[in-house]
This record gives structure tokens, sequence and C-alpha cells, in this order.
């Protein structure tokens, strides 16, 4: 199962076998003791007086957001202390690296993964396309603004600091429903920090955009296929695709020319025939996907320290390698 933890003022996206108990977790996140760890929105507390109950046991499933407060180890006598930003840098150094290793399979709009619906359910011919964002840090916000505004949203880099600045504001003027045991963070401490384009977005900011902009967000996880909907009373919604490092966006076109995006429809009218039909052939796309290896797994992925030039597999690896040694710069291994 695939988790993304919030642990004290960090961020990671972990992978832990399906059997995972709570000790599994508290070694992932290198602590002596859980004191607290909540999940789903709102958070719900869970207990944490057993731990070789099973996270699955306690209703934790793939795909999940934690937010974790522990009781860190000690420092042994040859360890380097990792302050805050140099665990938040090593996280997004990793995430990017990840995130390079896994794209560049699309070069060009002709190469979209797409499906072509079959003929009794489309006339004139139709086809569900997954729409390329940009690969940077504001993927969420765009497969969003893609989706809702329009393909050329995006290409205004205002466009994603609109949406932040939202759920920025959206958080000031609900202290009590978004407060610190729910960001993870003081409110303002998190507001100045989803405001900075380097940062992801992910759950909250999720439910925050689909009740302001009064529409249903279908998340599609490739890896465990799973589907998140967020405001699901909408009316309307979209569908945007999450590969474990990166969003993308999902549209139902006429045309096989994906240059032309003018006949997208990305803003589905529950029980529409469009939306039948999108509903009808999304699993479809995202098996593909799926075989395609459209996805990364951030346990897995192989990465070179920069200093010392030693191989690790998976985020875990490069972290601890990073705690001991006190090396944080990491690079791509070549192909």
């Amino acid at each position: 199962m695939r988790l993304k933890l919030k642990i004290n003022t960090t961020t990671k996206v972990c992978t832990l076998s399906d059997e995972a108990t709570l000790l599994d977790l508290r070694m992932e996140c290198n602590a002596t003791e859980l004191t607290s760890v909540r999940f789903g929105f709102p958070p719900k507390q869970i207990v944490l007086t057993d731990e070789s109950k099973s996270l699955n046991e306690l209703g934790i499933k793939s795909g999940e957001s934690l937010i974790i407060t522990t009781k860190q180890d000690t420092a042994s006598d040859n360890e380097v202390p990792a302050t805050t930003t140099k665990n938040d840098s090593l996280s997004s150094n990793l995430q990017k690296i990840a995130t390079k290793q896994n794209t560049n399979k699309i070069i060009n709009n002709s190469e979209l993964p797409y499906i072509k619906l079959p003929k009794g359910e489309a006339s004139p011919d139709m086809f569900l396309v997954l729409r390329k964002i940009p690969d940077d840090n504001s993927c969420l916000f765009n497969s969003i603004g893609y989706s809702y505004f329009g393909a050329f949203s995006i290409l205004e880099a205002s466009s994603q600091m609109q949406l932040r600045s939202i759920v920025s504001d959206e958080i000031m003027a609900k202290p009590i429903e978004y407060n610190e045991a729910i960001l993870g963070k003081p409110p303002k401490a998190y507001c100045d920090w989803i405001k900075d384009s380097d940062h992801w977005g992910g759950a909250i900011e999720l439910q925050i955009l689909s009740k302001y902009l009064n529409i249903c967000i279908w998340t599609v996880d490739i890896e465990t296929k799973n589907i998140y909907k967020f405001n699901e009373d909408a009316d309307n919604f979209i569908i945007i695709c999450y590969s474990g490092i990166h969003y993308d966006a999902i549209s139902l076109t006429t045309s096989h020319n994906f240059d032309i995006v003018e006949n997208d429809t990305n803003v589905f009218l529950k029980n529409s025939e469009e939306s039948n039909i999108a509903i009808a052939n999304l699993m479809k796309l995202i098996d593909m996907l799926n075989l395609q290896g459209y996805y990364t797994n951030t346990a897995k992925f192989t990465i070179r320290c920069e200093q010392c030039n030693l191989i690790f597999k998976g985020e875990k690896d490069a972290t601890k390698h990073a705690k001991s040694s006190g090396h944080y710069k990491f690079g791509e291994v070549k192909s």
C-alpha cells in the first residue's frame, strides 16, 4: 500500500506491504514511539496500543494520507541531525528525481495514452485521453484548472497561484474546520507553505477546491486503481489521475488529432450521455496506464548519492543514508 505521511513537520510518500502493521509504520517513521496517528477527512484518531495490528484492520487503505506525531529516535553519536529545512528539501529532491524517471514517456500529443470508445457507445468516434499536465510542483492545481477552466488556463502561471490562494483563504476563514491537527502544522504556516509553488497539494486541497468550485473531483490512483471522489454531491464532475508523484487530466474528445483541445469534454454532468460513456470506459484507460507502468512507486525507484556515489533503491533507503551520513545531494541513475 502507498501512503502519504505528514510526520511532525515533514511530508513523504512511502510504500508498505499490504499486511503492514503499526510497528511497520513506526519503523517507517524512524520513531521510538507514535504518539498520534490520524487519517480521513476530517481526520480521526486511531488507537495505538497494539503495534501488531495491521493498518488494514485499523481502516487505513492504500492512498490514505496520515497525520502523524512521533517521539523521535535519539541521534547516534555518528548521526548528523537533519533539520526540518533539509528534510523538506530532501523529500522534494527525491520526488523530483522519481518524477524524472517516470516522465519523458510522452514526448508529444500524438503519444498521449488513450482508448477509442466502442462504436456502439459513441458516434461519431470518441476517445478517452490522458491530457499531460506539465511536470512541476503545481500539477494538482493545473490538472484541476485544465479540467475546469479549459486547456489554455494552465498557460498562465497565475492560474495555479489563484487556486493556491483560494485554498489559503478558505483555511484562514475556517480555523475550526482546518486546524493544526488536520493540517499537520499551524494554519498560517500551512497557508504560507501551500502558496509556495514549490509545494504539492493533496487531499486537503482537493476537498477545498471541489467545494469552492462546486464540482466533484474524481481522483484515480493509477497504481491501485482506486477512485476517490471529493464533493460527491455536486451535479458536475471532472476526472484527474494520480501516478504516485504526478497529476494529469482525463478528457473525452471527438478528435483523434490530440493537438486539438477545443473538442474536449472535461466537465461532465452527472447521468448525462457523455458522463455515462466516460465512466463506462474510465477503468479501461486506467488499466492500460497501469499495465504500461505509468506510475511511480517511490519505494523502488533508483537514486545515487552524488557525494559518495552509493546507489539506493527507494526513498526510504536514501533518507536513512542522508540521516546517517549528512549527505543530502541525490541524483538520477541514468539507464
